[in-house]
């Protein structure tokens, strides 16, 4: 969400007009089934407010104002972030699963958890030198490092991450801080009967409350999740799957849509070019919110 803040502070409004309609979808549309409307007033998915009022500002709220005649939703940066973290996630761990059991591969898979210690600080970096060193322990194995994870905010602020990595049978990892690879805190390492379960659960409660002030929120510069191991198809189905329904109505997973620079949806393909469906209304100051209305509505 940051990186996309970045470039459109420098780019048309229009190449942020899909954000409010990726965000207000509940669950990613797979081939024929039916999609939803980018956004419906009442009906807005976590971190959107959708509405369709008067033009007048919303009472000493210090959020947007919503329009009369025009569709409009506000997205709220970190529970967008959120949600795009577990589609991303769950999306993720479906296809590495998909993958394994279509390749006929023996496999397990064994679920992590890394803590902190009470006196010790989390700092974003820390995540990645663990997966670098369990990438490294993989590759000298000869093995296909396949994994993803999630951070998790606990009640005292500090992240811990949930780690899912596929094996094959007969495989075993050390236990992390055991093995020095985790030396910031405890780790707990156990069978995952149900991987892609364990990991969208814990994406789910990595949401924090917006209408509780004193929940801890996300920490500057940290990552939400990571993945690696998926083959370049499986990517590319990926990318697809994330896009707004309407996009993916109009293009296929072979097209490898994607925004085009100044706004609209560009097949990589074809070179085929759709005009955007939202357009920037306002903002706030912080970008802690952005609010779309419909084009042509």
């Amino acid at each position: 969400m940051d990186e996309a803040l970045s470039e459109f502070r420098g780019s048309d409004a229009a190449c942020w007009d899909e954000w409010a309609a990726m965000m207000a979808e509940a669950e990613p549309a797979r081939p024929g089934e039916a999609t939803a409307e980018p956004a419906r007033a009442g009906e807005a998915g976590p971190g959107l407010v959708s509405s369709k009022t008067s033009d007048t500002h919303r009472e000493n709220s210090g959020s947007p104002a919503a329009s009369a005649d025009r569709k409009t939703c506000t997205l709220e940066r970190n529970p967008a972030r959120l949600k795009r973290m577990q589609r991303t996630v769950r999306e993720s761990s479906r296809l590495l699963q998909e993958e394994i059991q279509h390749g006929g591969f023996r496999y397990w898979a064994v679920f992590l958890t890394l803590t902190y210690a009470p006196d010790q600080d989390w700092e974003p970096g820390h995540v990645s030198a663990f997966m670098k060193t369990l990438r490294e322990h993989l590759r000298r194995r000869k093995i296909r490092a396949r994994y993803v994870w999630v951070m998790e905010l606990m009640k005292n602020g500090k992240p811990h991450y949930h780690v899912v990595v596929w094996l094959p049978r007969g495989h075993k990892l050390p236990k992390p801080d055991d093995a020095g690879w985790w030396p910031w805190g405890s780790t707990n390492i156990q069978a995952a009967r149900s991987p892609v379960g364990y990991l969208s659960k814990y994406a789910s409660k990595g949401a924090p409350e917006l209408d509780d002030p004193y929940k801890p929120q996300i920490p500057p510069g940290a990552r939400l999740s990571g993945n690696g191991g998926l083959s370049k198809a499986a990517r590319q189905v990926r990318s697809w799957r994330l896009c707004p329904a309407w996009v993916r109505e109009l293009f296929t997973v072979e097209d490898r849509p994607v925004r085009a620079p100044g706004g609209g949806w560009l097949s990589r393909a074809t070179g085929h070019w759709e005009p955007p469906r939202w357009r920037i209304k306002e903002c706030a100051v912080d970008w802690s919110w952005i609010t779309f209305e419909e084009i042509g509505a």
